[in-house]
């Protein structure tokens, strides 16, 4: 379990979360298509030793990070979030919304969105 903390002044918004599923499900995916930590890698733009960091769950993709990597795996986002706490969900796309830049927001919008409806529907 691990924690992810963003304090307000006086407000403890500390949420335990397990996001053991995105290392799983990336995993998954790279077998399927029978690459290499290294092969996958390259398409994402990272190095084979931070994917492999995310499979094993000791570092968390960004949402952009997920974004390529389910470009190169031919996954969708919400697949790769599947076994997420909804928690996770809702401060990921908080904090991404919250580092986007105006011009990037109508090409994200409509995945934001998908996540959005996927995560209240659950």
């Amino acid at each position: 379990m691990n924690k992810i903390t963003e304090k307000e002044p006086g407000e403890d918004t500390t949420v335990n979360l397990n996001l053991n599923g995105i290392g799983r499900q990336i995993t998954k995916a790279r077998n399927r298509k029978c690459l290499t930590k290294k092969e996958a890698a390259r398409g994402t733009g990272f190095s084979a030793q931070l994917l492999a960091k995310l499979e094993n769950n000791e570092n968390y993709p960004s949402l952009n990070s997920l974004m390529g990597i389910s470009r190169v795996l031919d996954i969708p986002v919400d697949v790769l979030l599947q076994d997420c706490h909804k928690d996770f969900l809702v401060f990921a796309i908080e904090d991404y919304l919250g580092r986007l830049d105006i011009n990037e927001a109508n090409t994200s919008l409509a995945i934001l969105e998908k996540l959005m409806k996927d995560i209240m529907n659950e």
